[in-house]
């Protein structure tokens, strides 16, 4: 049984090894999907160069697989794709906006406002990211994971949405990569 690590009200994180992430998650999702993932995932507060915190419905349907087959048409709907677990939670918070309004508790729905107003950036942020992500070469991003997971703590993070920032600009780590 996984333990769960809540993240935000609505969206359930469960705790998986850097390297079960790197060389079995990604290589059964594809090259296709591998943005996707890489940009669901968000590095663990506790550790974030040895965990990775992966969202339930995908850890489940990883879970589930055949190994040595790849990701199947039913397993990716099962996962949500292409939803982001920004998605997910900005979905929850206008259902409770819809909810406060119903109950006419303005306090709330000034509150649910604000919330969604994080959201949606953070939401944006997300997909920022998924398209960073998606330009991203793969050797390079490989030769930079293999180099981040080796000389942790030191390396920058090649891991969701803040990732993929460090993916497009150059890092210290990058100058330090070259000596």
């Amino acid at each position: 049984m996984a333990m769960l690590v809540g993240i935000g009200a609505e969206r359930m994180m469960v705790p998986v090894a850097r390297e079960i992430f790197e060389y079995e998650m990604v290589p059964w999702i594809g090259r296709e999907y591998a943005a996707w993932l890489r940009t669901s995932a968000r590095p663990h507060p506790a550790d974030p160069h040895r965990l990775v915190l992966i969202p339930e419905r995908i850890y489940t349907a990883f879970q589930q697989r055949n190994p040595g087959e790849r990701v199947t048409p039913a397993q990716l709907d099962a996962m949500g794709y292409p939803r982001l677990p920004e998605d997910d939670e900005l979905e929850a918070a206008r259902a409770e906006q819809r909810a406060a309004a119903l109950a006419g508790d303005t306090q709330r729905l000034e509150a649910v406002h604000r919330k969604i107003e994080r959201l949606e950036d953070e939401a944006e942020q997300a997909r920022r990211a998924l398209e960073a992500w998606q330009w991203a070469e793969p050797s390079e991003l490989e030769r930079r994971i293999a180099w981040e997971l080796s000389d942790a703590p030191h390396a920058d993070v090649m891991l969701g949405v803040s990732g993929a920032a460090v993916m497009q600009a150059e890092s210290p780590s990058d100058r330090a990569l070259e000596r």
